[in-house]
Parts: structure tokens; C-alpha cells; sequence
């Protein structure tokens, strides 16, 4: 954080995490508008909704959900809906059963936050003795009656008396049903919302399973709004063999899309300009930034690591640099003092464009090398040994930090990452810090002319 502050910003622009719900809407979200319209179209002023969001990892659909929940949640919307802060997800391993509690559960929280944030008023005993069995603590007592199943329905007994891992789906929809009561009723909210993240790291068919056994209980809850995000295919996933899930999923699914390379500078610029001021000079060249969004496939999450790591890496050679000379001119130098002494070595990096694209092409090849090997050595059939790849980052990664070497190198190591059974993700990820080695290193050779070798 400290190199962020240096530069003048108030916080790092390049924060991977999820915008939340408050900054999605502050200033900060970017682009997206067709997306918006269509799942607010989708929404159509429904309280009851079962929509997927698909894109690829790192896209921004988590960001994407709370600028939505910012507008659902706003008193003017219409439906206003109770936003969902905790974003359950279901394991690789979970039963139709956990997935219910979890949304359960979901809901308890989402109602504890909105209550100790914006209500601030004594929740009912109910609800406070359902968190706790929710959580797998003891209830002495509770007020909560719940429906037993198969007892001619006429019978309920409390929740203390009730084992959480005996509780049948039509239990969980009676539940949930409770919760949604209490908002609408108490709180004036249409209905809630909540989201079911990640599923891309769910077995399909196992999905589908869980799905099927939802769609006349979970599914047909009135005024719950779920949200299913995962792959760019999700819904095609989940209607191709089992047709009676497509019938209550509204369709088709909001594909959130990479950015391109103008987007790209454009979300960077926008980031910069809320966290730095108005004015703020970019850190990195526009070039730079296009040549990052396109090595990462338009992904800015993958784009926002690269940004930061190579501001930290100036930012730690500078502070290295800078505290010997100081250490050899004078012992007595104050903290103040110091800090003053690197954010001038900082300014004095900058141009209008930001750092030199001379400076940046050299530390995206150097991190970008650093990030390739320490992968390579991961992969099961790496020719790689852990200590020789320590010992090329230590080195400060010279055997192959000139352009045509790195070109050669990424040459040589594309049959190992195609042919890895390594996980698919471990290999795209890969292959985003591989692809940012060769754009650098093509841009440094191209410039060899031009570029110094910069000793920070």
C-alpha cells in the first residue's frame, strides 16, 4: 500500500478483489451497459427471477453482480430487492442439502448486515436462535416452529429439537420462505436476492442433480431472486440434458465479456482518476496498458496483478536503492525524511504518459519470466527443478531477460504447457503470464535501439 501512496492515490487502483456493493456504484464500475439493460430487462420488474451470469474466471462477474445489487438495493428501484454480501457458493462435494442451508444461511446473514448497517433495531428472538442453529450452535429454546415432513402436515416442532442434517428440501423452502416474509414485511423490501458463485468448480452432472431436486421446491419461492454464476455456458450447460431445468431458468444467460484493449485504458483510466483525483497521470503508458489487457485476454483481473506487480517491483528497487545511498551519506536521517527522498525518485521516473515505456517493457519481462518459471516448476512434467528455477529468479532471471532469448524460450516451453495434465485453469493462467513474456519481450527487441538497460 505504501508505493500507492507514494504515487499520490489513495488506494491501489489495480485492487483485484470484487468491487463491493457501496463502490461498485461509486464512480469506480466501468462499461458493461448492454449487460445491465439485459438483466434488468431479464428482471422486467419480477420479484421472482432464477437468471445465470456466465464469463470466464477473472472477468468481473462478481463486480458485475453488486453494481446490480447497487440498483436493486436503491429505495427508488422497482423491485427493491435485499442485496446478498455473502455470495454462497456449492462445494465440489455438496449434497442438494448443503447447497439449501447454504442459501439459508445466506439469507440469516445478509439480514444481520442490512440490520446492523442501515435498521440498527433488536432482531427477533426467531431469527437470532435460527443463525445459531444455522451455525451448529446449541438452542436451549427457540420460538421457531418448523414443518415436519411427512406427518400429514398439520404437525411442526422447534428447531432445537431438530437435527440440521435430517432437514428435507421442503424444510429448507419453508425456511427461506420465513425470511423473505420478515424482509417484506419488516423491512418493506419486494423480495431477496441471492447469488450462487463459482459454480464452474462444480461437477456438472452432479448440478444438474441438485438443480432438478430445486426446481419445485427452491425454485418456485416467491419473491427470491437467485442468481447463478459461473461459466460462459452455464445455461447451456444446464438445459442441454435435463430440459425441465431450462423451464424455470430465464434465458439466455448474461455473458459477461473480456475487455478489449480500449476498454482496457479506458477502466484504467477511470480506476486511476477515483483513486488518484482528477488529473492523475496514468502510471503506465496507454501502450503499456494494451499491451498488458491483450498478453491477459481482456481479463482485468489477471491485467490488475500484472499493474500492481510491476509498480511493487519499482517500487522495492527504488526503496533498496534509495535507503543505501542514505545509509552511506548519513545515519541520521528521520523517516520523513526518507519517504521524501523516494517519492522524489519516483517523480523523477514519471513522464505524461506515466513510467517509461522503456522502464515498464524491462520490468513486464522480468516479472512476467519470474511468474512463467515459477509456474513451469509447479507443472507435473516440468523439465524444471525447483532449485534451478530459485536460482534463475535470484539471478535476477539474466539468462533470459533479452528479448530474443525470452522469444526463444517461450517457443520451447509451449509443447510442456499444452501437453501438461495440469487443470485447466493452472494452464490458462499460465499461458496469460507466458503470452505477456513474449508481447515484452517483442517490444523490447523491437526497441532495442531505443531501451537502456535501466539499473534502478
Amino acid at each position: 500500500m505504501g508505493y500507492w501512496l507514494r504515487l499520490g492515490y489513495s488506494d491501489n487502483p489495480f485492487d483485484t478483489q470484487p468491487l463491493d456493493i457501496g463502490s461498485a456504484k461509486d464512480n469506480v464500475f466501468f462499461g458493461r451497459e448492454k449487460n445491465v439493460a439485459k438483466f434488468l430487462s431479464m428482471m422486467n420488474g419480477k420479484t421472482k427471477n432464477l437468471i445465470c451470469i456466465g464469463g470466464l474466471s477473472g472477468v468481473g462477474k462478481t463486480t458485475f453482480f453488486n453494481y446490480i445489487q447497487g440498483i436493486l438495493n436503491d429505495v427508488s428501484s422497482s423491485p427493491r430487492l435485499l442485496p446478498d454480501r455473502e455470495l454462497p457458493y456449492i462445494g465440489p462435494n455438496d449434497t442438494e442439502h448443503d447447497a439449501a442451508r447454504k442459501i439459508a444461511n445466506g439469507i440469516v446473514k445478509n439480514i444481520i448486515h442490512h440490520n446492523n448497517i442501515n435498521v440498527r433495531s433488536e432482531l427477533p428472538d426467531w431469527l437470532k436462535q435460527l443463525n445459531s442453529w444455522l451455525d451448529g450452535e446449541p438452542v436451549k429454546s427457540s420460538s421457531y416452529q418448523l414443518k415436519v415432513a411427512g406427518t400429514g402436515g398439520g404437525k411442526s416442532t422447534i428447531i432445537s429439537k431438530v437435527d440440521i442434517r435430517t432437514v428435507t428440501t421442503e424444510q429448507w423452502k419453508e425456511i427461506i420462505n420465513s425470511l423473505i416474509r420478515f424482509v417484506v414485511r419488516d423491512w418493506k423490501f419486494d423480495g431477496v436476492l441471492i447469488a450462487v458463485d463459482n459454480l464452474e468448480e462444480v461437477d456438472l452432472k452432479k448440478l444438474q442433480e441438485i438443480f432438478m431436486i430445486f426446481r419445485d421446491t427452491i425454485f418456485s419461492i416467491d419473491r427470491l431472486s437467485l442468481v447463478f454464476i459461473g461459466s460462459p455456458t452455464i445455461y447451456d450447460e444446464l438445459s442441454i440434458e435435463k430440459p425441465k431445468i431450462a423451464e424455470r431458468i430465464q434465458s439466455p444467460a448474461v455473458v459477461i465479456h473480456p475487455f478489449t484493449e480500449i476498454e482496457g485504458v479506458k477502466l484504467v483510466k477511470k480506476r486511476v482518476e477515483h483513486y488518484g483525483g482528477p488529473g492523475s497521470i496514468l502510471p503506465i503508458s496507454e501502450l503499456m496498458i494494451r499491451l498488458i489487457f491483450s498478453s491477459a485476454e481482456g481479463l482485468p483481473r489477471a491485467a490488475f496483478k500484472v499493474f500492481s506487480e510491476i509498480i511493487e517491483y519499482l517500487d522495492f528497487e527504488l526503496e533498496v536503492a534509495h535507503r543505501d545511498k542514505l545509509a552511506k551519506e548519513a545515519y541520521s536521517m528521520s523517516e520523513q525524511d526518507i519517504q521524501t527522498g523516494l517519492k522524489s525518485n519516483f517523480s523523477n521516473l514519471l513522464e505524461d504518459g506515466g513510467l517509461p515505456d522503456r522502464i515498464v517493457s524491462n520490468v513486464l519481462l522480468a516479472v512476467s519470466i519470474q511468474r512463467t518459471l515459477q509456474m513451469l516448476s509447479a507443472l507435473p512434467e516440468t523439465p524444471f527443478k525447483r532449485a534451478d528455477i530459485d536460482e534463475v529468479i535470484d539471478g535476477r532471471l539474466l539468462s533470459y531477460n533479452t528479448g530474443a532469448a525470452s522469444i526463444q524460450f517461450y517457443d520451447e516451453i509451449q509443447p510442456i504447457i499444452s501437453n501438461s495434465q495440469s487443470t485447466i485453469d493452472s494452464k490458462r493462467e499460465l499461458r496469460k503470464w507466458t503470452q505477456l513474456m513474449h508481447k515484452s519481450a517483442k517490444f523490447r527487441r523491437r526497441y532495442a535501439k531505443e531501451i537502456e538497460d535501466i539499473e534502478l
